[in-house]
């Protein structure tokens, strides 16, 4: 899956959407740290979020690799930011 910095590298003239994927992934995040926030399991939270967004598609599921979870968070808050307006590109 490209990142979001490269789709807008290769399309600039497209416009910025959120994604189908986006409103559930922000959903499982904020459930998520809901119950980490009651729980105190901040792996417990980690492993939720990973396995929604692989759900989701936004990672790929061979993989619970830290990094492609934070990745895919960055990914996810670019995309947000773009469709807000706050940005004019990302570089």
């Amino acid at each position: 899956m490209r990142t979001h910095a490269q789709q807008i590298r290769e399309q600039p003239e497209r416009p910025i959407v959120v994604r189908d994927q986006d409103i559930p992934a922000l959903i499982a995040v904020l459930a998520g740290f809901e119950g980490t926030v009651r729980l105190r399991d901040p792996q417990g939270f980690i492993e939720f979020v990973h396995r929604r967004f692989e759900d989701l598609d936004l990672v790929s599921d061979d993989s619970a690799d830290p990094d492609q979870l934070a990745d895919a968070l960055l990914a996810l808050n670019h995309r947000l930011r773009e469709a807000r307006g706050e940005n004019e590109g990302i570089p």
